[in-house]
């Protein structure tokens, strides 16, 4: 099986309208819907549930506001209304222990019990296979997989993301040498977090195959034929991470930080949704599956 997934849904309107387009005329499968989004309810009003294969839900501990009573989480929150940093979770990981550490499990269990249940009672009737992933990969982190992984059981939630790169040599192209060196640090210590979290739980719950973070934001017609031909070879379930959704100027607004919008504002987005609704792609893709059928 391939899933060729669009993370962010639910952060914007413009988002939103991105993705749903590449699900009606493109070849996106997957969706994953952040739980505190901005627009998540009305836009799972709008998502054809008849083409896709899995929907995610995309934990978010790192933009917008948390789902629970901010009295709860105090610890993982500042001035009341945002999340902690992705690094300040790190740091949690590896240097808080005993008690300080339990406390600060329990309030990340409280605020993602509280994003799954947001989302996966609007999706359970749809016979679609229902996954769990996050925002910038936060569910890799030690101590928060081992929160993810209880509440997949709580929640009979059988897919959850492994995002590992293994054909990192076969992606390589000299054209885009500059861009594959600047993220693959990025994808090396996403690597070694995912071989943590399979050496802790069975491999069955997690994906076999993954692509999309050594060119995050940017897949260009030519990079995504080249990931799909890798994925059509591989054995086992692949899921392709994918980010054709794009703000519009208006949805600026709703960023109370500001350091994310150039991401989610970027014309590259937009090249990539047209790489995903180009007619080469589409086609690739339905012969893969009529192959497998």
């Amino acid at each position: 099986m391939i899933y060729i997934n669009a993370d962010d849904f639910g952060l914007s309107n413009g988002i939103n309208k991105g993705i749903v387009d590449c699900i009606n005329k493109g070849c996106l499968n997957s969706v994953s819907i952040i739980p505190n989004g901005k627009c998540t309810s009305e836009g799972i009003k709008k998502l054809n549930f008849k083409k896709l294969k899995k929907i995610s839900i995309h934990l978010n501990l790192n933009e917008f506001s948390p789902i629970s009573n901010i009295k709860k989480i105090k610890k993982i929150t500042y001035n009341n209304k945002l999340f902690i940093s992705p690094l300040k979770l790190l740091l949690i990981n590896f240097f808080v222990f005993g008690s300080k550490k339990n406390e600060y499990k329990k309030q990340i269990e409280h605020e993602l019990d509280s994003q799954i249940k947001s989302v996966i009672f609007k999706i359970t009737k749809k016979n679609i296979t229902i996954g769990l992933d996050s925002h910038n990969h936060i569910h890799l982190i030690p101590f928060i997989f081992d929160i993810v992984c209880k509440l997949s059981k709580k929640y009979k939630i059988s897919y959850i993301r492994l995002p590992r790169e293994k054909s990192i040599i076969r992606q390589f192209n000299v054209k885009y040498s500059i861009e594959f060196a600047r993220n693959i640090v990025k994808v090396l210590a996403i690597n070694f977090f995912c071989t943590i979290a399979l050496l802790k739980k069975k491999k069955k719950i997690l994906n076999e195959n993954f692509h999309g973070s050594l060119y995050s934001g940017n897949f260009s017609l030519k990079k995504l034929e080249k990931v799909l031909m890798i994925a059509i070879k591989n054995k086992g379930t692949t899921e392709i991470i994918s980010h054709p959704g794009y703000i519009f100027r208006k949805d600026k607004k709703l960023w109370v930080s500001k350091k994310n919008i150039q991401n989610y504002y970027s014309n590259k987005r937009e090249v990539e949704a047209n790489a995903l609704q180009s007619i080469k792609i589409r086609k690739l893709f339905k012969k893969f599956f009529f192959k497998n059928k």
